[in-house]
């Protein structure tokens, strides 16, 4: 055995320590077993980019609740599909739901939703029960405070455009570093480069929306992968030999 992938859970840290011991007196080892464990670069990155999704999270909230309201109910999605047609929105997908424990999906709501704009604004219009129902919602939940405006303006949808944009780019990083059929170890190192200079560069630049953002997302960055001492480094023996 060359390494073992696993998550950061506690329990994965302790087997792969168990499995050293064990093994410890064995022969057919590979460098002591030192670089048995590998940690998982998907796994990594989605910790990296949900720090990040902290800053924009009452946007996210409201997309969120916008897109339950018209996935709710066959009615609604019916008057949601009238007001696309008025508007001839030029936009075929299905509305999509997140997942908060998996940041992609948040991406492909947002990504999805901020294409339906022109629909959604339409559907304030055209429904009354639309923003009603969400700020009703919103106080069963506790979280209705009397600043936040629960409709989407222009500013909110430059917003969504501004971050998906941005969240893309990890997320193309996280279909390749997931990929099941073909080798993954190699690219690994040419994608950690890709997505520091991306988040290097939010971070110098004085748009005030995405700096945030990369701040929280360079600090969780630079304890992963900050020090390239401490990665497994069987990965660099895998991007020199990639044919």
């Amino acid at each position: 055995i060359l390494t073992i992938t696993v998550n950061n859970a506690v329990s994965n840290s302790e087997l792969i320590s168990f499995i050293q011991k064990k093994t410890k007196h064995r022969k057919a080892k590979i460098l002591d077993n030192k670089y048995l464990l590998l940690r998982c670069s998907a796994h990594i990155l989605n910790l990296i980019v949900r720090e990040g999704l902290v800053e924009m999270d009452e946007t996210i909230v409201k997309v969120r609740k916008f897109v339950r309201y018209v996935r709710s109910s066959p009615q609604r999605q019916s008057t949601f599909k009238i007001c696309v047609e008025k508007e001839k929105v030029d936009f075929k997908s299905q509305l999509c739901l997140d997942v908060p424990t998996r940041w992609n999906y948040t991406y492909i709501m947002l990504e999805k939703a901020e294409k339906y704009q022109k629909a959604f604004e339409r559907l304030e219009e055209d429904d009354p029960n639309f923003l009603m129902t969400i700020r009703e919602e919103a106080k069963e939940e506790g979280n209705d405070r009397h600043e936040v405006a629960w409709g989407m303006d222009d500013v909110d949808w430059e917003k969504i455009r501004i971050f998906s944009k941005f969240l893309k780019i990890f997320y193309d990083a996280t279909l390749r570093f997931s990929g099941a059929n073909y080798v993954t170890s190699n690219s690994f190192f040419l994608e950690l480069m890709s997505i520091h200079d991306t988040i290097e560069l939010e971070h110098e630049k004085d748009s005030y929306l995405l700096r945030k953002m990369a701040d929280y997302m360079k600090n969780k960055f630079e304890k992963y992968w900050g020090n390239f001492d401490n990665m497994n480094h069987l990965l660099y023996v895998g991007l020199v030999l990639d044919p």
